[in-house]
């Protein structure tokens, strides 16, 4: 096969995988309504390249744990600032528990946390990586705690002076029902180009953890874990195995130290 025609067939893939996940989409949406007035817990896992554009079509009144796994567009701040903060509030006026397993929440985390999610208890992310530099001050202005390490603490107060940033710096009051916060990281694989994302990760780690042990988080159970990169493989069977376990009364992925993790790991 020669390159054009490669890239011919590469195209055509592509197409027809789009038209699939807009057909997906479509159903989706279907279901989600039809099953809206009753749902009260949620698990949806993402397993291609690009995100899907999945939204959430009318209220869903009983619903009190989500779970998700891929790039979340549903919860990106373009998405969510169409119908107002009231507006996607009032959509989950019961959900307590949210557990998110993607790369993309460096911008998501003020808002899910707090702005549009006021009931919250429970709040997790997971298989985050060296790529998540902002995490660690994107969750101190989220929580209302200025971060422990100097120059990132200096950043922030010039963030927030500034008028133009407004909108991020009104994100200072935590979520009043807020008991539990767990971030799960992953190390990168060995060899090449690793040892460098570990040594970001490090970096990310390590401010995560001062954020932890730190004053501030008043009343708020903060666990910081890391785990080997090759875990992160087995996320989608985690997820339906979590699911179900929580439904039987269960701790699913709400573990409160390592070694509850690490079980976890093998539900």
């Amino acid at each position: 096969m020669t390159w054009d025609q490669q890239r011919v067939h590469d195209m055509k893939v592509q197409e027809e995988r789009a038209r699939w996940d807009g057909r997906f989409c479509v159903t989706s949406i279907a279901l989600l309504t039809l099953a809206a007035p009753t749902l009260r817990t949620l698990c949806v896992m993402e397993d291609g390249v690009a995100p899907l554009p999945l939204t959430f079509p009318c209220e869903f009144p009983h619903l009190r744990e989500l779970s998700w796994k891929g790039k979340i567009l549903a919860f990106e701040p373009s998405a969510l600032s169409v119908g107002g903060t009231s507006r996607f509030a009032a959509t989950f006026p019961a959900l307590e528990r949210v557990h998110f397993i993607t790369t993309a929440v460096d911008g998501i985390v003020p808002i899910i946390l707090l702005t549009k999610i006021p009931t919250i208890t429970h709040f997790r992310i997971s298989n985050i990586g060296y790529v998540n530099i902002l995490l660690p001050d994107a969750l101190a202005r989220a929580l209302g705690v200025k971060p422990s390490y100097p120059r990132l603490a200096q950043e922030l107060e010039d963030h927030d002076a500034d008028p133009q940033r407004s909108s991020t710096s009104s994100l200072s009051t935590p979520s009043p029902h807020l008991r539990q916060l767990i971030i799960h990281g992953t190390t990168s694989a060995p060899g090449g180009w690793c040892w460098h994302y570990n040594r970001e990760w490090t970096r990310i780690h390590s401010r995560l953890e001062a954020l932890a042990r730190g004053p501030g988080l008043s009343g708020i159970r903060m666990l910081v874990l890391e785990r080997p990169w090759f875990r992160a493989l087995r996320w989608p069977h985690r997820m339906r195995d979590h699911w179900l376990d929580r439904m039987q009364g269960g701790r699913g992925c709400w573990v409160e130290s390592e070694a509850q993790e690490v079980v976890s790991e093998g539900l």
